[in-house]
């Protein structure tokens, strides 16, 4: 996978910020609600990466074993 550093360091960055975030806007009061909605609006971006990405690497795998068995035969 190609961005698998990137989603790696996006995950850490939504877990340790989302619960910030939540107590920021619900036990404090400081917080804006938009921050939370950003936390999960990032969280949900990092997952379509990383389906796409998976999606994509399985078709890769899939082409690169079907190109091998064509040369065998």
């Amino acid at each position: 996978m190609q961005f698998s550093f990137f989603l790696f360091c996006g995950y850490v960055g939504v877990s340790l910020l989302s619960p910030v975030m939540h107590n920021l806007w619900i036990w404090r009061g400081t917080g804006n609600a938009n921050f939370y909605y950003a936390t999960g609006m990032a969280f949900a971006c990092f997952q379509i990466i990383l389906v796409v990405e998976s999606v994509n690497a399985i078709l890769k795998h899939d082409r690169t074993l079907r190109k091998l068995s064509i040369t065998k035969s």
